[in-house]
């Protein structure tokens, strides 16, 4: 059985674009070359991601709240 977070990505129109997109935001985000990637487990890139969406809303809302 597939994780549930997988799951949910399968479940998508763009399901193809999945991949792709985590591995340009592991490009981006962490700087790591496509053959690290590769090799990172599914659970732990997605928990990797889950952190990082975390972290950039919180950057968002203190932005928000210094602009007041």
């Amino acid at each position: 059985m597939l994780p549930l977070e997988i799951q949910k990505l399968m479940k998508r129109k763009e399901h193809s674009d999945a991949a792709g997109n985590i591995i340009y935001n592991f490009m981006v985000h962490f700087h790591q070359p496509y053959s690290e990637i590769m090799r990172i487990p599914m659970p732990v890139a997605l928990e990797m991601l889950k952190r990082l969406d975390k972290e950039n809303k919180n950057i968002e809302k203190e932005n928000k709240r210094i602009k007041k």
